[in-house]
């Protein structure tokens, strides 16, 4: 079980960087808008994991 949380950390953070570097690399005059929506998102999701990792690792 603790190998499975381990795992699932390990692909959301591999899922953040890819993300990132996806948004930094498109063009910024064409997708100005969907990149800051996209890293919002990302954020958001990002801290939600973060905040129910640490809720499990508390349990």
């Amino acid at each position: 079980m603790k190998i499975n949380k381990n795992l699932n950390l390990i692909t959301d953070i591999f899922y953040i960087i890819t993300m990132v570097l996806w948004s930094t690399t498109v063009d910024f005059r064409h997708l100005k808008i969907i990149q800051i929506a996209i890293l919002a998102i990302t954020a958001a999701w990002a801290i939600v994991k973060v905040k129910t990792y640490l809720i499990v690792r508390k349990l």
